[in-house]
Protein backbone atom coordinates (compact mmCIF):
# COMPACT_ATOMS: atom_id res chain seq x y z
CA UNK A 1 0.00 0.00 0.00
CA UNK A 2 1.51 3.32 -1.07
CA UNK A 3 1.61 5.76 1.83
CA UNK A 4 -0.70 3.51 3.84
CA UNK A 5 -3.54 3.52 1.32
CA UNK A 6 -4.77 1.39 -1.57
CA UNK A 7 -3.14 3.16 -4.49
CA UNK A 8 -1.74 1.68 -7.72
CA UNK A 9 0.95 -0.95 -7.14
CA UNK A 10 1.65 -4.50 -8.26
CA UNK A 11 -0.28 -6.17 -5.44
CA UNK A 12 -3.40 -4.17 -6.42
CA UNK A 13 -3.09 -5.09 -10.08
CA UNK A 14 -5.40 -7.49 -11.86
CA UNK A 15 -2.34 -9.25 -13.35
CA UNK A 16 -0.89 -10.05 -9.92
CA UNK A 17 -1.03 -13.69 -8.74
CA UNK A 18 -0.06 -14.05 -5.08
CA UNK A 19 -0.61 -17.80 -5.02
CA UNK A 20 1.97 -18.24 -7.82
CA UNK A 21 4.99 -16.89 -5.92
CA UNK A 22 3.85 -13.29 -6.42
CA UNK A 23 4.04 -13.54 -10.18
CA UNK A 24 2.93 -11.03 -12.78
CA UNK A 25 0.82 -12.97 -15.25
CA UNK A 26 1.19 -10.26 -17.90
CA UNK A 27 5.00 -10.05 -17.91
CA UNK A 28 5.53 -13.63 -16.71
CA UNK A 29 8.03 -12.80 -13.96
CA UNK A 30 8.26 -13.39 -10.23
CA UNK A 31 7.98 -9.95 -8.65
CA UNK A 32 10.59 -8.68 -6.17
CA UNK A 33 10.28 -9.04 -2.41
CA UNK A 34 10.90 -5.39 -1.66
CA UNK A 35 10.00 -3.27 1.34
CA UNK A 36 8.24 -0.78 -0.88
CA UNK A 37 5.65 -0.74 -3.65
CA UNK A 38 6.40 -1.63 -7.26
CA UNK A 39 4.52 -0.69 -10.41
CA UNK A 40 4.75 -0.61 -14.20
CA UNK A 41 2.94 1.38 -16.86
CA UNK A 42 0.68 -1.61 -17.61
CA UNK A 43 -0.89 -1.47 -14.15
CA UNK A 44 -4.55 -2.54 -14.29
CA UNK A 45 -6.78 -1.84 -11.26
CA UNK A 46 -8.49 -4.65 -9.40
CA UNK A 47 -12.26 -4.71 -9.09
CA UNK A 48 -12.01 -3.45 -5.50
CA UNK A 49 -10.32 -0.24 -6.63
CA UNK A 50 -12.75 0.35 -9.48
CA UNK A 51 -15.89 -0.25 -7.39
CA UNK A 52 -14.95 1.62 -4.21
CA UNK A 53 -15.69 5.38 -4.70
CA UNK A 54 -12.94 6.57 -2.35
CA UNK A 55 -10.20 4.51 -4.00
CA UNK A 56 -11.50 5.15 -7.52
CA UNK A 57 -10.82 8.87 -7.06
CA UNK A 58 -7.30 8.25 -5.73
CA UNK A 59 -6.51 5.73 -8.45
CA UNK A 60 -7.60 8.09 -11.23
CA UNK A 61 -5.44 10.86 -9.76
CA UNK A 62 -2.34 8.68 -9.93
CA UNK A 63 -3.07 7.39 -13.43
CA UNK A 64 -3.31 10.98 -14.70
CA UNK A 65 -0.06 11.94 -12.97
CA UNK A 66 2.97 12.45 -15.28
CA UNK A 67 5.04 10.40 -12.83
CA UNK A 68 2.97 7.39 -13.88
CA UNK A 69 2.14 8.29 -17.49
CA UNK A 70 5.83 8.71 -18.40
CA UNK A 71 6.97 5.31 -17.10
CA UNK A 72 8.84 3.30 -19.73
CA UNK A 73 7.23 0.20 -21.21
CA UNK A 74 8.33 -3.27 -20.06
CA UNK A 75 10.14 -1.85 -17.03
CA UNK A 76 9.53 -2.30 -13.32
CA UNK A 77 9.70 0.69 -10.97
CA UNK A 78 9.62 1.08 -7.21
CA UNK A 79 8.07 3.87 -5.19
CA UNK A 80 10.91 6.08 -3.98
CA UNK A 81 8.80 9.00 -2.80
CA UNK A 82 8.06 10.26 0.63
CA UNK A 83 4.83 11.60 -0.76
CA UNK A 84 1.69 12.05 1.30
CA UNK A 85 -0.51 12.54 -1.76
CA UNK A 86 -0.58 10.77 -5.13
CA UNK A 87 0.13 14.05 -6.91
CA UNK A 88 3.74 14.03 -5.64
CA UNK A 89 4.66 10.41 -6.36
CA UNK A 90 8.16 9.58 -7.53
CA UNK A 91 8.96 6.24 -9.16
CA UNK A 92 12.54 5.03 -9.57
CA UNK A 93 13.48 2.51 -12.26
CA UNK A 94 14.45 -0.91 -10.96
CA UNK A 95 15.01 -3.06 -14.06
CA UNK A 96 13.48 -3.91 -17.43
CA UNK A 97 11.37 -7.06 -17.12
CA UNK A 98 13.61 -9.03 -19.49
CA UNK A 99 16.50 -8.65 -17.02
CA UNK A 100 14.42 -9.17 -13.91
CA UNK A 101 15.12 -12.34 -11.97
CA UNK A 102 14.18 -12.63 -8.28
CA UNK A 103 15.00 -9.47 -6.33
CA UNK A 104 14.74 -9.20 -2.57
CA UNK A 105 15.31 -6.33 -0.18
CA UNK A 106 17.92 -6.80 2.57
CA UNK A 107 19.57 -4.43 5.05
CA UNK A 108 23.21 -3.38 5.25
CA UNK A 109 24.20 -3.13 8.91
CA UNK A 110 27.41 -2.24 10.72
CA UNK A 111 28.08 -4.83 13.43
CA UNK A 112 31.21 -4.27 15.56
CA UNK A 113 32.80 -2.16 12.80
CA UNK A 114 32.06 -4.87 10.21
CA UNK A 115 29.40 -4.45 7.54
CA UNK A 116 27.01 -7.37 7.00
CA UNK A 117 23.70 -7.91 5.18
CA UNK A 118 20.72 -8.82 7.32
CA UNK A 119 18.24 -10.97 5.42
CA UNK A 120 15.29 -10.17 7.69
CA UNK A 121 14.15 -6.73 8.78
CA UNK A 122 13.86 -5.94 12.47
CA UNK A 123 10.86 -7.84 13.79
CA UNK A 124 10.18 -9.98 10.70
CA UNK A 125 10.96 -10.83 7.10
CA UNK A 126 12.24 -14.39 7.48
CA UNK A 127 10.34 -15.29 4.27
CA UNK A 128 13.46 -14.03 2.49
CA UNK A 129 15.59 -16.87 3.87
CA UNK A 130 14.39 -19.25 1.16
CA UNK A 131 16.19 -17.22 -1.52
CA UNK A 132 19.59 -17.74 0.12
CA UNK A 133 21.76 -20.71 1.14
CA UNK A 134 21.15 -22.38 4.52
CA UNK A 135 23.16 -21.32 7.56
CA UNK A 136 26.79 -22.32 7.25
CA UNK A 137 26.83 -22.47 3.45
CA UNK A 138 28.70 -20.04 1.18
CA UNK A 139 27.97 -18.27 -2.10
CA UNK A 140 29.14 -15.23 -4.09
CA UNK A 141 27.89 -11.63 -4.11
CA UNK A 142 28.66 -9.36 -7.06
CA UNK A 143 29.42 -5.76 -6.06
CA UNK A 144 29.68 -4.25 -9.51
CA UNK A 145 32.52 -6.18 -11.16
CA UNK A 146 33.88 -7.48 -7.86
CA UNK A 147 33.05 -11.01 -6.75
CA UNK A 148 33.05 -11.45 -2.97
CA UNK A 149 32.37 -14.73 -1.18
CA UNK A 150 29.98 -14.73 1.75
CA UNK A 151 28.81 -17.17 4.40
CA UNK A 152 25.29 -17.29 5.80
CA UNK A 153 25.35 -16.94 9.58
CA UNK A 154 22.76 -16.84 12.33
CA UNK A 155 22.57 -14.28 15.12
CA UNK A 156 19.59 -12.36 16.41
CA UNK A 157 18.81 -12.25 12.68
CA UNK A 158 20.21 -14.29 9.78
CA UNK A 159 22.91 -12.41 7.88
CA UNK A 160 25.55 -12.59 5.15
CA UNK A 161 29.16 -12.45 6.37
CA UNK A 162 31.67 -11.37 3.73
CA UNK A 163 34.58 -13.52 4.81
CA UNK A 164 37.01 -12.57 2.03
CA UNK A 165 36.60 -8.79 2.27
CA UNK A 166 34.75 -7.47 5.31
CA UNK A 167 34.79 -3.92 3.89
CA UNK A 168 33.42 -4.86 0.45
CA UNK A 169 29.82 -3.93 1.28
CA UNK A 170 30.78 -0.58 2.82
CA UNK A 171 33.06 0.37 -0.09
CA UNK A 172 30.37 -0.51 -2.62
CA UNK A 173 27.68 1.46 -0.77
CA UNK A 174 30.00 4.43 -0.35
CA UNK A 175 30.33 4.75 -4.12
CA UNK A 176 26.62 5.65 -4.28
CA UNK A 177 25.84 7.37 -0.97
CA UNK A 178 27.73 8.98 1.91
CA UNK A 179 27.77 5.87 4.07
CA UNK A 180 29.20 7.50 7.19
CA UNK A 181 26.55 10.23 7.20
CA UNK A 182 23.75 7.81 6.36
CA UNK A 183 24.77 5.31 9.03
CA UNK A 184 25.02 8.06 11.63
CA UNK A 185 21.50 9.19 10.75
CA UNK A 186 20.22 5.59 10.81
CA UNK A 187 21.73 4.93 14.26
CA UNK A 188 20.15 8.11 15.62
CA UNK A 189 16.76 7.00 14.26
CA UNK A 190 17.21 3.53 15.77
CA UNK A 191 18.04 5.02 19.14
CA UNK A 192 14.98 7.26 19.15
CA UNK A 193 12.59 4.51 18.08
CA UNK A 194 14.20 1.47 19.76
CA UNK A 195 14.64 -0.44 16.50
CA UNK A 196 17.58 -1.94 14.61
CA UNK A 197 17.04 -0.75 11.04
CA UNK A 198 19.78 -0.98 8.46
CA UNK A 199 20.39 0.62 5.06
CA UNK A 200 18.18 -0.87 2.33
CA UNK A 201 19.89 -2.78 -0.46
CA UNK A 202 18.36 -4.81 -3.27
CA UNK A 203 19.84 -8.23 -4.04
CA UNK A 204 19.18 -10.06 -7.29
CA UNK A 205 19.19 -13.85 -7.15
CA UNK A 206 21.26 -14.71 -10.23
CA UNK A 207 21.63 -18.40 -9.37
CA UNK A 208 19.95 -19.51 -6.18
CA UNK A 209 22.37 -20.61 -3.45
CA UNK A 210 25.34 -19.78 -5.71
CA UNK A 211 25.48 -16.24 -7.12
CA UNK A 212 23.83 -12.91 -6.25
CA UNK A 213 24.16 -9.29 -7.39
CA UNK A 214 23.86 -6.25 -5.12
CA UNK A 215 21.74 -3.38 -6.49
CA UNK A 216 21.82 0.04 -4.79
CA UNK A 217 18.49 1.28 -3.44
CA UNK A 218 19.81 4.82 -3.52
CA UNK A 219 16.52 6.58 -4.22
CA UNK A 220 15.48 5.89 -0.63
CA UNK A 221 18.27 8.22 0.52
CA UNK A 222 18.25 11.34 -1.71
CA UNK A 223 20.02 13.55 0.83
CA UNK A 224 23.09 11.28 0.98
CA UNK A 225 23.41 10.59 -2.74
CA UNK A 226 26.84 11.05 -4.29
CA UNK A 227 26.52 13.79 -6.91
Amino acid sequence: MVNGDYLPECTNCSHYALESDSRCNLHQVALPSLETETICVDWSPTRYLTEHPHYTTQTEAVLKNPAFINLKKDTLYYDASYAQTPLSLHYAELKPFRFLLKIVCVEAYCEDDTWVMYLASYGGGDHRYRHFPPVGDCAVMMFGEERVAFEVREGNRRFLWFNEDSDALKKWLDSFVDVEALWKETRAFNSRHYVENGIRVFVEVRQRNKEYTAIPAVHFYPEQLRR
